[in-house]
C-alpha cells in the first residue's frame, strides 16, 4: 500500500457548525477531521462525483474513496 501524505484545509464555517462536528464526530467514533473526510466522501457517492486521481486507483478501491 502506497502512503499519501495528509493535506491541511482550512474553512470558514459558522459557530452552530462549528459546534455540531465535534458532537456529530463523537456520535460516531470519528475525530473531526475523518468526520469531515467521511462526509465529503458520503456527499460524493451519493451525487456520483468523481475526481480523476490525485492517488493511485489501487488506494481509492481499498479506502472506498470516490478518486479513479
Amino acid at each position: 500500500m502506497v502512503h499519501v501524505k495528509s493535506e491541511q484545509l482550512g474553512v470558514q464555517i459558522t459557530p452552530v457548525a462549528k459546534a455540531l462536528l465535534p458532537e456529530a464526530a463523537a456520535r460516531k467514533r470519528r475525530s473531526i477531521s475523518n468526520m469531515v473526510e467521511h462526509l465529503i466522501y458520503e456527499y460524493g457517492a451519493k451525487n456520483n462525483v468523481v475526481i480523476e486521481a490525485v492517488a493511485s486507483s489501487e488506494e481509492s478501491e481499498e479506502s472506498g474513496s470516490p478518486i479513479k
